[in-house]
């Protein structure tokens, strides 16, 4: 029988921060590709290139880690941060020194559980541990000078994790002198009373911090050029069922979007006005007004998404009270649905889209025109 090759190898990688160096687990390039993907990125099949290496989950190689003071990160922030000077960094810095030492720091209680070793890669517990070694760095030493795109990967593929572990089936195990993970992680509360436990917990912050970096550089002519990313924090948000956040991203963009095209109009009216206004420069406004249409007509879709999304969340509530109340006028089914706790605005969608709405509306009418 062949025997089966490693897909990782091992890569001696100085810290930035404390300047040792640590033998990390990398996945070898070009031996897996994504072959199926969920809506949030988030890798459903891999396709190993070749038969003669063993299957393992690329999701957990996903970062570096220093084994004397803990700092986590990205590959390519190692690399960039051992040349970086600036204020944010040093801070970053002196913050994971001074919290590395202690037997009671959580860096230390996230660090002392982990082998890497090559001969099995990377445990599931271990990659976990990797991520929270990189959140807890970037998120809770330094919470005022973060990145946010990198705090939204971070938590992402920290969410990832938790899927990985139902979807692979992974079987409970003791971990770190504890029961099982789970309980390991319970036991570090009472030293990060907010550590991150679960998936939704996870992707929330994520959406949270994608969204930060949409609104810190928000200009309609910026939200065109990265539309994929508006809707890929708007995905996240529907992911754990946040539907009013979610709405609110891509709100955002119509706004803006509608201003910028009144604008515009605006604008053309008083220079035809003064009569002021060449032909080759009218041509080109108007496109610019096209390609504002077109991008909104894009992002009403991703609106109309959503919205359909959280009806299908309250579709037992919402189909009970037209049940109940099929014979009463669209003002009562209005009053039910919102006695019901089903979200104003999505009620207003319903008045719009939904048919049986309609079909109390045409009720109304017919009797009205009887009487």
């Amino acid at each position: 029988m062949r025997e089966l090759k490693n897909p990782f190898y091992t890569k001696q990688i100085e810290c930035p921060v404390c300047g040792n160096f640590t033998n990390n687990l990398v996945l070898k390039s070009k031996v897996v590709i994504p072959s199926k993907t969920d809506t949030d990125n988030y890798v459903l099949e891999y396709q190993w290139l070749s038969s003669s290496y063993k299957k393992c989950q690329p999701s957990f190689y996903s970062l570096w880690v220093c084994a004397t003071c803990g700092y986590a990160d990205f590959p390519e922030n190692f690399s960039t941060f051992l040349h970086d000077s600036t204020r944010d960094f040093l801070l970053l810095k002196n913050a994971v020194l001074q919290n590395t030492g202690s037997k009671e720091s959580v860096l230390y209680q996230l660090l002392a559980p982990l082998k890497l070793q090559e001969e099995i890669g990377l445990t599931i517990e271990e990659a976990m541990n990797i991520h929270l070694l990189a959140i807890y760095c970037h998120d809770i030493l330094l919470p005022n000078s973060n990145d946010c795109g990198n705090l939204g990967r971070l938590y992402l593929r920290y969410s990832w994790l938790f899927r990985d572990y139902k979807r692979l089936n992974m079987q409970t195990r003791s971990f770190a002198g504890f029961n099982d993970y789970w309980e390991y992680l319970d036991s570090l509360k009472k030293f990060w009373p907010k550590i991150p436990v679960d998936e939704k917990t996870s992707m929330r912050k994520a959406a949270f911090y994608f969204n930060q970096v949409i609104e810190e550089n928000f200009s309609f002519e910026e939200a065109v050029k990265n539309i994929k990313e508006i809707f890929f924090a708007a995905e996240l948000y529907l992911k754990v069922g946040e539907y009013q956040k979610a709405l609110g991203v891509v709100d955002v963009i119509i706004g803006h979007g509608m201003e910028s095209r009144t604008v515009i109009q605006r604008f053309i009216a008083e220079r035809k006005k003064e009569k002021n206004l060449a032909q080759q420069e009218e041509m080109y406004l108007r496109s610019k007004m096209r390609k504002i249409s077109d991008q909104l007509l894009l992002v009403h879709e991703k609106q109309e998404t959503i919205f359909k999304a959280w009806a299908d969340s309250c579709s037992d509530i919402i189909d009970e009270v037209f049940k109940t109340y099929n014979s009463c006028d669209p003002g009562v089914i209005e009053a039910k649905l919102l006695a019901n706790d089903v979200p104003k605005d999505l009620v207003e969608f319903l008045k719009n889209n939904d048919k049986r709405f309609m079909i109390q509306d045409n009720k109304k009418n017919f009797w009205k025109f009887w009487k």
